[in-house]
């Protein structure tokens, strides 16, 4: 087992040698193209260990953690322009956003994981209430979706559960993690309404349909191609799941099947180092590339 990951990780980076030298590795149809990063805000400031990106319609939102602080982007094809910049005094370290239809956004702080809810021009509305299960602890947002029809997902970990809420606050549904050790660090709904967790230090995806009362793992598709997955996106039929400390890009279907190995630790365009988040919008697939102190970008091609 040991040589067959050595000689992936190897294979792994051939590969991204000629990804970085701008060749698109083709994945059972995907190809991800590796386009310029983004480095700076609207004033040339430059970003500073960025943990968090969001798409909303036509807007990328990036969680610039190191400088306390939320950066919006337009985006208009491959043509990103970057906007004013959000600070708000409680949102000391922000690690996840997501975006509303109407510009309405969400961000999780990493510190007091908290998630608060901001206008289009970033003025506090309020923070998001998780309901009490005061049998099973505090509870502890690890991080944070919001579906298309408005309902957020909550990555409880302090209480085990993933707790779905509705636009109006509501407790419409929570789903038991596995009782049994775990390290759960993210998770993406699809259009369907099916839940996926990620267990980075098992390695795999666990999934919930939205008839399901409990999680149940996929298929091992991504076990022998990562090191330490950390976060994932689902988009057009396939979950992309990135891998913070081997910086690749991980392909997979929704049955967990997989589908292909991109990117890879680096600093030239197109590598990642320690990259925390990722979100797709118009084609278009954006990471947090951390220690790179960027958002790498990667158009997605058939």
């Amino acid at each position: 087992m040991r040589r067959r990951n050595a000689t992936a990780r190897l294979l792994r980076a051939v590969l991204c040698l000629g990804l970085a030298g701008g060749l698109a590795l083709a994945a059972s149809g995907v190809r991800l193209r590796p386009l310029p990063p983004i480095y700076v805000d609207a004033a040339g400031a430059p970003l500073r260990q960025p943990q968090g990106v969001g798409c909303g319609a036509s807007t990328l939102v990036v969680a610039d953690t190191g400088n306390s602080r939320l950066v919006p982007y337009s985006i208009a094809g491959e043509q990103i322009t970057a906007g004013k910049e959000i600070r708000i005094p409680e949102l000391v370290s922000p690690s996840r956003v997501q975006v509303a239809e109407d510009g309405t956004l969400f961000a999780l702080d990493g510190k007091s994981h908290k998630i608060f809810r901001l206008s289009t021009a970033g003025a506090l509305q309020g923070t998001v209430p998780v309901p009490a299960e005061p049998a099973a602890g505090a509870p502890f947002v690890q991080s944070f979706r919001r579906a298309a029809s408005g309902d957020l997902y909550l990555l409880d970990v302090g209480t085990g559960r993933v707790v779905v809420l509705a636009p109006d606050g509501a407790l419409r549904r929570t789903i038991p993690l596995p009782a049994r050790g775990g390290s759960f660090t993210d998770l993406a709904v699809d259009s369907a309404g099916t839940v996926f967790v990620l267990d980075s230090a098992a390695r795999r995806l666990l999934a919930a349909r939205a008839t399901d009362t409990g999680l149940a793992p996929l298929a091992d598709g991504m076990k022998d191609e990562v090191e330490f997955p950390i976060a994932l996106a689902v988009h057009d039929g396939k979950i992309f799941v990135v891998d913070q400390s081997g910086g690749g890009i991980v392909i997979l279907g929704p049955d967990g099947s997989f589908h292909g190995h991109q990117s890879g630790m680096g600093w030239n365009v197109g590598s990642l180092r320690y990259p925390s988040d990722l979100c797709a919008l118009s084609g278009l697939l954006f990471v947090a590339d951390r220690e790179n102190q960027r958002i790498q970008i990667f158009s997605l091609a058939d």
